[in-house]
């Protein structure tokens, strides 16, 4: 507060490594919800037909001494003991609660210090987080629980909107054009997001308009690597990875396709792709308002024959958008 003059511009970023593993923080956030009723993942099996290399091993967290001493077996199925499944997630509580508290103290040292009608404070995270969901823990993969994240504006320059959500896909890459477009600075042309001032002014498309497969429809991209054709590790180095899975997420479904990869060029190899060999994902998101996602993505629609349209269409809009920002983007 002592050092921000109020009508100086200013920017000041904070990351906040929790939740990031270890599960801990102060005793109070653990005593708060001590007898808060945790359950196990409603859905702790892998999604029917889904291909093996799509699986993590969750390997950061079988690091751990308490999970290394379980001995679980690797490789896709339901493995926790169920007391340990609501340890872990009541610990994951705690946490979040810890980290809210840190986001609530730097919002409000905005406010006490006059500066909320002149500030934006944008919430976003890394990446999401799986509590046993299909059985796996920790991120690592393509799922929608471990790619979706908070993404929240509160800002003074649009609309009254809180509250608001916003049907449609969008992404992280779209945080810094969105910035640039309020405060009057030019973006670099090369950049892969798209302002989002449109939406926060209510001015954006309906979430369903277009079909889901134009280039210009909304969508996220995301993609995460593996060693080899089975579930080895959760983080190959850059110079292993040697099969890379890039996703699709539409308002109605998220297709993922394994490809080859070469970790020296950065480049994916979608000619090489055979979907026996390599795999590939499709699961349906109609009616997935986001509060519910584990009732998403338990069943693999990708062999099924009348969606062989669709599964064309995502995956050379994948090729697309990847191979227009190969040897830029790495394969993590």
């Amino acid at each position: 507060n002592n050092r921000v003059a109020p009508r100086m511009p200013f920017f000041a970023a904070a990351g906040i490594y929790k939740p990031h593993l270890p599960l801990d923080a102060p005793k109070e956030y653990f005593d708060a919800v001590a007898n808060l009723d945790f359950r196990p993942a409603r859905v702790t099996t892998p999604p029917l037909h889904m291909p093996p290399i799509a699986w993590s091993n969750w390997g950061e967290l079988r690091s751990y001494k308490d999970i290394t001493a379980l001995n679980l077996p690797l490789g896709p199925g339901d493995y926790m003991p169920t007391s340990k499944a609501v340890e872990l997630r009541r610990a994951h509580a705690a946490v979040m609660h810890y980290v809210d508290d840190q986001i609530g103290k730097m919002v409000d040292a905005v406010d006490e210090a006059g500066l909320a009608g002149s500030t934006a404070v944008v919430l976003v995270s890394d990446h999401g987080f799986s509590l046993g969901e299909h059985g796996m823990w920790s991120k690592f993969s393509n799922f929608e629980v471990a790619t979706r994240v908070p993404f929240v504006f509160r800002s003074p320059f649009h609309r009254p909107s809180r509250g608001e959500q916003y049907g449609a896909p969008v992404s992280l890459l779209d945080v810094m054009p969105t910035v640039c477009q309020y405060l009057g600075v030019q973006c670099p042309a090369d950049l892969s997001g798209k302002s989002l001032v449109t939406v926060l002014e209510g001015r954006a498309p309906g979430a369903h308009s277009g079909s889901a497969l134009d280039d210009n429809a909304p969508a996220a991209f995301m993609q995460y690597p593996r060693k080899t054709q089975t579930p080895d590790s959760d983080v190959p180095a850059r110079k292993l990875a040697g099969v890379v899975g890039y996703s699709i997420r539409t308002v109605d479904f998220r297709y993922t396709v394994w490809v080859p990869f070469d970790p020296v060029t950065f480049q994916p190899d979608f000619d090489a792709y055979d979907p026996v060999v390599h795999g590939e994902e499709l699961y349906s998101h109609v009616g997935n308002d986001g509060t519910n996602d584990e009732a998403y993505e338990n069943t693999n629609l990708a062999l099924e024959h009348a969606y062989t349209s669709l599964k064309d269409k995502a995956r050379a809009r994948i090729r697309r958008y990847f191979e227009a920002r190969a040897g830029t983007v790495a394969g993590v």
